[in-house]
């Protein structure tokens, strides 16, 4: 439980700093990025919320989500590169 209140912090500051850096410099990967891990914070949100498993295919909805956001701002930022 412990581990999962701490992953939950955790995704929350990666939100606020993604959101902070779009600001800055108004890059979607950036924005992209925190997007994600306020879905991560929401399916740990739901996991502290109901241990017994109930929504393990809503989290697992949700954290699918949030990995192909990744992938999407990573694949930005290398397409910028070139």
């Amino acid at each position: 439980m412990v581990l999962i209140v701490v992953n939950t912090m955790l995704c929350i500051v990666i939100v606020i700093l993604g959101y902070q850096s779009f600001k800055k410099t108004q890059k979607l990967p950036a924005l992209l990025i925190g997007i994600s891990f306020a879905f991560f914070a929401l399916s740990h949100i739901l996991t502290i919320a109901n241990p017994e498993g109930a929504l393990l295919n809503t989290v697992l909805i949700i954290r699918t989500i949030a990995y192909l956001l990744v992938v999407i701002a990573l694949f930005l930022m290398v397409r910028e590169e070139r």
